[in-house]
């Protein structure tokens, strides 16, 4: 991924994952092959690994705004693999 689109549309994604019950956080980090990566900390109780990427591939994302309304975005990341679970 490039960093500068990462830094640029990852609030976007927090947002619109926020809208969903059993995301926790979303932070980015580099892995061993320096490889920039999104870790998505999330409950177990509440959601699994497919419908994370469920969510996170999504054609449109939910995004709220400062005044707490919710609209339809065009997704601003995209994914092509599928992560796991740490």
């Amino acid at each position: 991924m490039d960093k500068p689109l990462i830094s640029r549309n990852l609030p976007y994604l927090s947002n619109h994952l926020s809208q969903i019950d059993g995301f926790l956080s979303i932070n980015t980090l580099v892995n061993d092959n320096q490889d920039y990566c999104i870790q998505i900390t999330y409950s177990k109780d509440a959601l699994d690994e497919d419908k994370i990427w469920e969510a996170i591939t999504r054609a449109k994302w939910n995004i709220k705004d400062r005044e707490g309304v919710v609209s339809e975005v065009d997704a601003k990341l995209s994914f092509e693999e599928k992560g796991k679970t740490l």
